[in-house]
Order: C-alpha cells, then structure tokens, then sequence
C-alpha cells in the first residue's frame, strides 16, 4: 500500500456511535467532511454496502458525518456489518485512482468493477 492510500485510510477512520440490534451509527473522524465526496459516491457506497445480505437501508447526515445502517438481526451481528464496512473501505482506498479517473466519465464501469471485486471478498465473509 503506498503513501496516498495510507493517508486516505487514516482520512476515512470512525468510530460506533449507536450499536443497537439491528440499528448501528457510525461517525467518521471529525477531521473527515464525508459530504465533499460522500454525497458524489453515495450511490457506490449504498450498493456495497447491500451486498451483505441483511442490510436493509443506510441512511447519511452529512452535517454530522454519520451514516446510520439498520440490518436484520437475524441474519446479522454487528461484528459482521463493521467487517464488511471495512472490507468496503478497503476495497474502495485500493481502488481510488481507478474511481477518480473513471467516476465522471463512465461511473457504470467503475460500480461494476467495485460490486465484482466486493462479490468475490463477501464468500470469504462468510467463512
């Protein structure tokens, strides 16, 4: 990993808020204003994050840089919705220069690229 997604992934840190079942809040860094790129890419980020079968709605509030997720607690913990957030952050940091060149032009080609690569990193989640 080099110097340009180590500080991307210290940019993008957060922390539990809420952690309710089935109710979970998360707040990114108070240095972090998700709303400058949040609101742009929300639509990437709600579609990894439906991947995890379970998860039934994300909601934002850019002004206070949280993002409320509900989830079904009968399919899932949330140990298992915080890894996946991660695995998607990661996934998203590895991929930034490819999301940046690409978003304006062909956003498609970069949402397909992403929801593969998430695909293939959910089956280990399960495991």
């Amino acid at each position: 990993m080099g110097i340009k997604e180590m500080m991307i992934k210290r940019f993008l840190r957060f922390k539990i808020i809420r952690d309710l079942p089935g109710q979970l809040v998360i707040r990114f860094d108070n240095n972090t204003n998700i709303q400058s790129e949040g609101e742009q890419y929300e639509s990437l980020l709600v579609k990894g994050v439906k991947l995890l079968d379970g998860i039934n709605d994300l909601q934002f509030d850019y002004s206070r840089n949280l993002i409320g997720i509900s989830y079904d607690i009968k399919k899932l913990q949330t140990k298992k919705v915080l890894a996946w957030i991660q695995i998607i952050m990661d996934t998203l940091v590895d991929n930034f220069s490819f999301i940046k060149d690409n978003w304006e032009r062909n956003s498609n080609v970069v949402v397909n690229k992403i929801e593969s690569q998430l695909k293939t990193k959910k089956q280990n989640l399960y495991k």
